[in-house]
């Protein structure tokens, strides 16, 4: 006998050292006892481990009797998720394993443990583990620091444990995240792409590293008095979000507006007192804006922006780096409600009020940083209120913990300040602006028509014209084709002007052999648009199949190529005689239009002519 209680009572022994939780289901209300114990049915038989009492309370419409509760030890990748410095909780009763023979009810089952009294009341948690994202995520629970009993509604049965925040490490956590918000790394991200700076100059201070910059000019209205809608590209490369100032009459926009960062700082901008003619937008990090500035006119030298880690951006990064550290902590699932309702408290306007003038301030001191820090803080407190006890609990705890390293965080942030400054100012150049010829519809201008006896101007429509003259009813082609219109020089004076090649064809044209006439229609830009001030003719009969043929050639002459210099056009004409195919013309010679008098001149001989 002695020998069988021996061996029982090794039995047991081991039974403790290897199970932590006694399961004891007390009749009436469905209560079960975690002492130590392994597997149990409903017997109430337990052993007793280090004093801790954990029950389970059914609703009183479940029928405890129909049940059976056992635990087990915690899953490996629980349990390696409380281990070292770095473990987010700390766990105040043994962590198990909860399995029931049913389903236990999704609304009214709590467990209840009795814990140490005296601990600080909102310090308690349970959490049950998510082995898909491995995260604890924390149940609303209650304690009672003179009694000791934490009571957690439960939804489900799998690895539970009741817990306080470790804050050492989640101090540390939070400053690798302000550090990795605020750092110096640079995020990759591809260099903005701009059109013709259309003589808009600019200039910028603080090189490109941090901002990298471009920026391009479209011609809204030529002439002495003409504007232009001036737009610069900004990339943010640095991992804390900044503002870029501008004149309060332009607009910008984002590749990241659907960015939490973006969506923050948009809240936020409504909610900041702007000062007089300037507004801004966050450039969220990586990201890039556009802003335009429209109507500018020419000459001006006093169109300025700049970008600054200002109250706003400082606000939106502190913001960044907490939802960072608790998605951490919770996973993105938990923190998605967190942020919705963080983005209705900053709309509200209420918190946003505290700090009104350090949000626009673009020079903050330790003392800003502090305010600005706070009042993020409080907006997310008030944002976590409703989500549940544990979420107040841990940003109360973080709030509790920042004031002592506001300074620590303020060196962090003035190493970076300086970087995120960049002047940007403008001018025009020149005296004022013409039209970019360059942008013109070709296929929709107006071009002069009497070189082959039609009306003085003929419309274009898609390239093409059909026109009535003494020759018959003929049809107007421009040759309108990526790379085929011509720019260059011709007044010397900086300003493009272009050449269009046309030809007329009998009705319905279309083949060579219907090419009656060509030339080239040359273009200077206008107030408005492409004004014709000439035309380039062949000068070797026939210019036109219904003129002077002496050679009886084969086709009409016509101008293949044409290049526009200062003063002059240069032309490459091919020419027929009576046994040249159309595709095979007899020879070429070359020669020039000359501007005189702001009149193109044909030459008056040409070298080389049949």
């Amino acid at each position: 006998m002695a020998v069988y209680r021996r061996r029982i009572s090794r039995r047991l022994i081991a039974a403790v050292a290897v199970v932590a939780v006694l399961v004891v289901v007390v009749a009436g209300y469905g209560a079960w006892r975690l002492t130590g114990a392994g597997a149990f049915g409903t017997d109430g038989s337990g052993v007793a481990v280090k004093g801790s009492l954990v029950r389970v309370i059914l609703p009183d419409q479940a029928n405890a009797s129909q049940f059976r509760f056992w635990t087990t030890g915690p899953t490996p990748d629980a349990a390696r998720s409380l281990l070292g410095r770095k473990a987010v909780l700390v766990p105040l009763a043994p962590v198990r394993d909860f399995h029931s023979s049913r389903t236990i009810p999704r609304r009214g089952t709590r467990l209840e443990a009795t814990l140490r009294k005296g601990l600080k009341a909102g310090s308690v948690l349970e959490a049950s583990w998510n082995p898909v994202t491995h995260h604890w995520e924390p149940d609303n629970t209650t304690y009672s620091p003179r009694t000791g009993v934490a009571v957690a509604t439960v939804k489900h049965f799998s690895v539970h444990g009741f817990f306080q925040w470790n804050w050492d490490w989640l101090g540390s956590l939070f400053v690798g995240m302000f550090k990795n918000i605020f750092g110096q790394f640079i995020i990759n991200h591809a260099d903005p792409s701009c059109g013709d700076p259309n003589g808009v100059r600019m200039y910028y201070t603080n090189g490109t590293k941090t901002v990298v910059p471009c920026h391009e000019a479209q011609v809204a209205q030529a002439g002495p008095n003409g504007s232009a809608n001036v737009t610069v590209k900004l990339v943010n490369t640095r991992p804390y979000p900044i503002d870029v100032y501008y004149p309060a009459s332009g607009s910008a926009n984002t590749d990241a507006a659907g960015s939490v960062a973006a969506q923050i700082g948009a809240v936020i901008t409504k909610a900041v007192t702007e000062k007089p003619g300037r507004t801004s937008t966050l450039v969220p990090p990586g990201s890039q804006a556009d802003i335009t500035v429209s109507g500018v006119e020419a000459p001006f030298t006093a169109l300025h922006e700049f970008t600054a880690q200002d109250g706003e951006a400082f606000l939106v990064g502190v913001l960044m780096a907490s939802l960072d550290w608790m998605e951490s902590i919770l996973g993105e699932k938990a923190v998605q409600p967190v942020i919705e309702n963080l983005l209705k408290e900053l709309g509200a306007g209420s918190v946003m009020y505290r700090a009104q003038s350090e949000l626009s301030d673009v020079d903050l001191s330790a003392h800003s940083i502090q305010t600005l820090g706070d009042v993020g803080l409080d907006a997310l407190k008030a944002a976590v209120d409703g989500v549940g006890t544990w979420a107040l609990t841990l940003v109360s705890g973080l709030y509790g913990l920042i004031g002592g390293l506001w300074q620590s965080l303020w060196l962090i942030y003035d190493n970076v300040s300086g970087q995120s400054g960049h002047d940007y100012t403008f001018d025009a150049f020149g005296p004022n602006w013409t039209y970019n010829i360059q942008q013109t519809d070709w296929k929709s201008v107006s071009i002069p028509g009497k070189w082959f006896d039609g009306p003085a101007q003929v419309q274009l429509t898609n390239g093409t014209a059909q026109v009535a003259t003494p020759h018959g009813s003929l049809v107007v082609t421009a040759i309108t084709d990526p790379g085929l219109v011509v720019y260059g020089d011709l007044y010397g004076n900086g300003q493009t002007e272009a050449a269009l090649q046309v030809w007329v064809n009998n009705a319905p044209g279309g083949t060579a052999a219907s090419q009656v006439a060509e030339g080239w229609m040359v273009f200077k830009p206008g107030p408005s648009g492409a004004e014709a001030i000439g035309v380039v003719t062949p000068r070797i009969a026939p210019v036109n199949a219904w003129g002077i043929n002496a050679r009886d050639a084969a086709h009409v002459s016509y101008i293949s190529s044409v290049q526009i210099v200062p003063n002059a056009v240069l032309c490459e004409e091919k020419y027929y005689n009576k046994y040249s195919s159309d595709a095979r013309p007899a020879g070429a010679v070359s020669y020039q239009y000359s501007l005189v008098g702001r009149q193109l001149v044909e030459p008056p001989d040409i070298q080389g002519a049949p």
